[in-house]
């Protein structure tokens, strides 16, 4: 599903990936430390956000 995630860079560990294809115009957040990263609120699942985490 090309296209499907919109990323926005919010500061240097903090990103917005949204699925605007959606009505409900989801929203998850990916917080990057030095060690992990935590994703907050894995979305939908129509598409494939580990793919677009792991990018």
């Amino acid at each position: 599903m090309n296209n499907w995630f919109t990323i926005d860079k919010i500061d240097e560990a903090t990103y917005a990936i949204s699925e605007y294809g959606h009505w409900e115009k989801m929203h998850s957040y990916l917080l990057i430390g030095r060690t992990h990263a935590l994703l907050i609120d894995t979305g939908l699942g129509t598409g494939n956000i580990k793919t677009e985490v792991d990018s």
